[in-house]
This record gives C-alpha cells, sequence and structure tokens, in this order.
C-alpha cells in the first residue's frame, strides 16, 4: 500500500457526467421504456418499435418538466459535497423509474390474448377455444384494434354476445350499406368465405370503444375486434 498514492485517489474521486450531458442523456432513457414496452406488446413489432418511437415526441414535450428541475437540484445540492461519485445516478433517477415503470407494465398488464381480452372486451375468452389467433396494435396515444379468431361452442359465443353487449347488425351482407372493422387473419379462415355468417356490433364509454362480431351459421367460429378511436 502507498499512503500516499491512495490519499490522492480519495481527494480525487472519479468527476460526475456534466450537468448538460447528463440532461441530453436523460431525455432518451425517459422514454426508451416506453419503446420497449410498445414493441413488445404488438404482434407486429416492426409496427410496435415505430409506434414507440412517435411516441418520443410526446415524451420529449413531457420529459422537460420533471428532468431539468430534478438535475437543477442535484447538481446543486451535490455542488459543495466532496465526494461527487453519486451525482450522475441521481440525476438519472427520474428517467430510470419512467424506464422501468414502462417495462414493468409488461407483467402488470400481460400481453396475452386471455388478459387483454378480459381487460379491453370486459368478458372472458372460452376455456374450450381452439385454433386461436389473434393480432393486438394500439396502446398510450396509439388507438387499440385487437383481432382475435378462434373456435368454440354456440353457447361460448352466445354468452360473449351477452357479456359484450352486442347486437345483431341488420345492414351487414346488404351491399350498399354493409361494413365491417375485421379483416381476416394470415393463417385463419376468410370469414368472406363462409356460406352463411352475421355480425353483432356493439362498445361502451359514449362510443368511444366498439366492438364487431362475426360468425358462422352454426356460431362455432368466430372473429372479434375489440378497438377504439
Amino acid at each position: 500500500m502507498n499512503p500516499e498514492t491512495d490519499a490522492v485517489e480519495y481527494d480525487n474521486p472519479a468527476k460526475p457526467m456534466r450537468l448538460v450531458y447528463a440532461l441530453l442523456l436523460s431525455f432518451p432513457l425517459f422514454g426508451v421504456g416506453y419503446v420497449i414496452e410498445q414493441t413488445i406488446r404488438w404482434t407486429n413489432h416492426l409496427d410496435g418499435l415505430m409506434s414507440g418511437l412517435v411516441h418520443l415526441i410526446f415524451f420529449s414535450i413531457a420529459a422537460p418538466i420533471y428532468l431539468i428541475p430534478w438535475a437543477l437540484i442535484v447538481h446543486f445540492s451535490f455542488r459543495k459535497r466532496t465526494n461527487q461519485k453519486r451525482r450522475t445516478l441521481w440525476m438519472f433517477g427520474p428517467s430510470i423509474l419512467m424506464c422501468l415503470l414502462s417495462i414493468s407494465s409488461l407483467v402488470t398488464n400481460l400481453p396475452t390474448p386471455k388478459y387483454r381480452f378480459k381487460q379491453l372486451a370486459k368478458a372472458d375468452l372460452p376455456a374450450n377455444l381452439e385454433l386461436l389467433n389473434y393480432r393486438f396494435s394500439g396502446g398510450g396515444l396509439s388507438d387499440y384494434s385487437d383481432t382475435y379468431y378462434f373456435k368454440t361452442s354456440s353457447a361460448e359465443i352466445d354468452r360473449l354476445i351477452r357479456e359484450m353487449g352486442l347486437e345483431e347488425d341488420e345492414f351487414y351482407g346488404d351491399s350498399s350499406t354493409s361494413h365491417t372493422i375485421i379483416s381476416p387473419l394470415p393463417g385463419s379462415p376468410d370469414f368472406k368465405k363462409w356460406l352463411e355468417h352475421k355480425q353483432f356490433r356493439g362498445g361502451r364509454d359514449e362510443g368511444s370503444w366498439h366492438y364487431y362480431l362475426i360468425t358462422n351459421k352454426l356460431k362455432t367460429q368466430v372473429y372479434i375486434n375489440v378497438g377504439c378511436i
């Protein structure tokens, strides 16, 4: 051991990152967790990534409100301290917290068909479903639009129609007024080729959420779209 060398190291701890650099790095860190969350949550991960990156624009507007005052408080509170080692970590505090909160939502708000359908459609998926296929999109400022296809019993489809508050679309099938928001999913049957099928519609929250359900005549196959505008 060299007392003189040790004294020099003690008196000259590593310099913390400069305030302006810490702030510049805090801004992307503030929103990167949300980008990761959206990328994982969307079925098309590339679309989810793009959605997350677009949201960074809005994060960049909100971030200064939290980050700049906090960085100044940390900067001046450490200004007269001999040990500056933890100053940079404290400056990154709000950004790290926001990043962890965004990623943790993948656990508290599971991106699974069962959980997501229950959350958005306010009903349970049938326990006896088969050949489940789905496409998830939306979240944050992006409109939700989840599409499901599966096979089940007619009793379960009747239950879904009842619990989701749907009514038969009397105009569906009329070429002049027919409309559906549902698109067939890759790898699943095209309902347009079913000999007979009906559409049921509904919604909640004063029309901001819409539900579409298309089923075949025997009510053994079904497409469901849950979305908001």
